[in-house]
């Protein structure tokens, strides 16, 4: 939909697009992002007193939304943040490429 235009549901149009989906925080008033996977992970830079400094890696959600039906799709906006997490065997994330084998190869 992102990239065709046009709603596969009901052949639609006009969309709505949410750049950075987010949701109500828990202990606050504040928002959170909506995202398929985070982790705290080092940042390649040193910290106040020298230690390696780490920071949240967020790979947020993204959306696209039909004006008609409402049919709605995600996206990732930053797939680097998914490849740092693969590197780092973080937040749950592996990738799998579907064009080795049968069965693919996955990291």
């Amino acid at each position: 939909m992102r990239q065709s235009l046009k709603c596969p549901k009901c052949q639609g149009q006009q969309f709505h697009r949410i750049g950075a989906c987010t949701v109500t925080a828990h202990d606050s008033n504040g928002t959170e992002p909506l995202s398929v996977a985070a982790a705290y992970l080092p940042t390649g830079e040193r910290g106040f007193l020298g230690g390696e400094d780490h920071a949240r890696f967020v790979a947020q959600l993204q959306a696209v939304t039909c004006s008609s039906c409402g049919f709605t799709e995600f996206y990732v906006g930053e797939l680097e943040v998914l490849a740092y997490m693969v590197q780092h065997t973080a937040g749950g994330v592996r990738f799998i490429d579907g064009s080795v084998g049968t069965g693919g190869a996955s990291r």
